[in-house]
């Protein structure tokens, strides 16, 4: 009974401390935010509370991207997407930090996951548009084009290729004479 009460006791320190987390980074205190989030994601990881955790480390998220750390936040928040992929809040920052490293594919997936359980709320109108917008931009990127005088085809496959060429070997000492 008693460890029952410790690990509920955890869970609502984890809660306090990811809420105290939100305020200093709202308020621009963002190494008190960062350390308040991480406490948070140690208590909630204690207390066996995943909802908490992935609360936690989406706060942990937002404060690394704040911070100019954006690889850090992509894996906080894909952590916090692993614990719950219900967090829309997690697949819309994901999103948005893909778009930016240039990952349009894995982007328009988590725009996908975020419009698929749209947020409710005063902000929510905004977030929702700006997500399809997002992702219309998104799916309009990796879209194939098939010749000049075609239009853009949705095909849901992605493909690689390698490029190899006489042409891309150097020429009399000029390294890369395919671009005259």
């Amino acid at each position: 009974r008693r460890r029952h009460e410790i690990e509920g006791d955890r869970s609502s320190l984890a809660h306090v401390a990811e809420t105290e987390a939100r305020i200093a980074l709202a308020g621009g205190r963002l190494d008190d935010a960062l350390r308040l989030a991480q406490e948070a994601e140690a208590l909630a990881r204690a207390s066996g509370n995943e909802r908490a955790l992935g609360q936690a480390l989406m706060t942990t998220a937002r404060t690394l991207e704040v911070l100019g750390r954006p690889e850090d936040a992509v894996a906080a928040y894909e952590r916090a997407i692993e614990l719950d992929p219900t967090l829309v809040g997690a697949h819309y920052g994901v999103a948005f930090l893909l778009l930016k490293r240039g990952d349009a594919g894995l982007a328009a997936d988590h725009l996908r996951a975020f419009l698929a359980r749209p947020p409710k709320g005063p902000d929510a109108d905004r977030w929702i548009k700006h997500a399809e917008a997002a992702l219309e931009d998104a799916e309009r990127y990796v879209q194939a084009r098939i010749g000049r005088n075609h239009p853009a085809e949705t095909t849901g496959c992605w493909i690689a290729a390698a490029f190899e060429h006489d042409s891309a070997r150097p020429v009399d000492g000029y390294a890369v004479p395919q671009m005259h």
